[in-house]
């Protein structure tokens, strides 16, 4: 890692912003990490090299250079050898592994196996407060009358059904069916 006067930079690789957005928040409320974001694989080799983040969290489609290679280059070249890589992917695990990936986030993924995963590479700082509390945070939204624990949270790239449309039978809609 490099210096603790700050709890630890990330950098985020996926060319979806929605995702960037929702994994930056999560390093934001429950790890306590700064986040950079890169959109493309050669941006994130670039970002790599002249940043030396302590976690690189790396989809494996990106434009321009696939997440494979930037794996590759990064572990290669010895000022950026020792940065753990976390695929963010659909791919077979073992294809990700054998790359040079140090762990693997399977898409969809849920948010308490993200922090799960990612913690272990940042470690148990303690200017973040460690990562022993983080199921005791209080999520973002709660559950009918403030009940967490009801509310289970989303996993992150999952497809999300329509409202209204290919949830009722033929002929119906949602204002036909009873309660």
């Amino acid at each position: 890692m490099q210096s603790t006067d700050y709890p630890g930079l990330v950098l985020i690789v996926d060319g979806d912003q929605a995702v960037q957005g929702l994994v930056a928040t999560i390093f934001k409320l429950w790890l306590n990490a700064r986040v950079v974001a890169a959109i493309d694989g050669e941006q994130a080799l670039v970002l790599a090299r002249e940043l030396k983040p302590d976690l690189v969290i790396l989809a494996t489609r990106l434009r321009k250079v696939n997440g494979f290679e930037v794996a590759r280059q990064l572990k290669d070249d010895p000022l950026t050898r020792g940065i753990p890589l976390v695929a963010l992917t659909s791919e077979p695990r073992h294809a990700v592994l054998a790359v040079g990936f140090d762990d693997y986030l399977f898409r969809p993924f849920g948010v308490r196996q993200f922090i799960r995963t990612v913690s272990a590479y940042l470690g148990d700082r303690p200017e973040s407060g460690g990562t022993a509390g983080v199921t005791d945070r209080p999520t973002p939204r709660s559950g009918p009358a403030g009940q967490n624990e009801a509310w289970r949270a989303p996993r992150i790239g999952a497809p999300t059904p329509m409202r209204g449309r290919g949830l009722c039978r033929k002929g119906e809609t949602g204002r036909d069916r009873g309660p």
